[in-house]
């Protein structure tokens, strides 16, 4: 039956399938007014607009080990400030004890399942990776992309011509710094000689006047 209702979405106003807004006895058709996407945006806005606004020193109740903790201690949710409501280490925890008492062909799944994920969003896995070894943001690429004009700092391809996976961000190894974007074989041969001007230089040199010229 609920295969042929149908609900307009008081957010977005498209008319969808029942199926596609979560269940609510007070609601209209016994179904929430918004549907799933907008009430998954709607909640991860309000929760965002909560951590903003919540004080750094405010303390929390772990609702798994009883113990309040500062809110840094708490992944980013939903619940009261905009953190989950059970601390990261209890979540650590839980997640050991799932892996110890799921079977072979249970974890073969998962696995399944995540790669399958990591596949279907890698734009926001070499993203979140990017973010993690470089410090570079989506902003600070997008950045980065207008100062260079859109091409590699070095070779100068334009990345309209280069997959997102082979633009890389390339910082200083050692302080941190951010340099620019280049293409994968750029990075790569910087990489071969260990960020060394030096030997940069000296590669330079050898291609310029190479010792055998003229003599073999």
């Amino acid at each position: 039956m609920l295969d042929n209702q149908t609900k307009v979405c008081t957010k977005c106003g498209v008319d969808k399938l029942l199926t596609e807004f979560t269940k609510e006895k007070t609601g209209k058709l016994g179904r929430r007014s918004k549907c799933k996407p907008c009430q998954a945006k709607h909640l991860a806005e309000q929760a965002k607009t909560k951590r903003e606004t919540t004080p750094k020193n405010v303390v929390k109740c772990c609702n798994r080990c009883g113990e309040n903790k500062g809110i840094s201690e708490f992944y980013k949710g939903i619940g009261k400030y905009g953190r989950r409501n059970t601390c990261s280490t209890c979540l650590q925890y839980a997640e050991a004890e799932i892996k110890l008492t799921l079977t072979p062909q249970q974890k073969a799944k998962k696995k399944e399942t995540q790669s399958a994920w990591r596949l279907a969003n890698r734009d926001t896995v070499n993203a979140k990776k990017r973010r993690e070894v470089t410090g570079f943001t989506k902003a600070c690429t997008n950045t980065a992309k207008e100062i260079q004009n859109n091409q590699c700092a070095i070779c100068g391809v334009d990345f309209l011509n280069v997959t997102p996976k082979n633009i890389h961000a390339d910082h200083d190894h050692i302080t941190g710094e951010k340099r620019g974007l280049l293409c994968a074989p750029c990075n790569k041969g910087l990489g071969h000689f260990n960020d060394s001007t030096i030997l940069l230089r000296r590669a330079a040199e050898y291609l310029e006047n190479p010792p055998l010229r003229g003599v073999l």
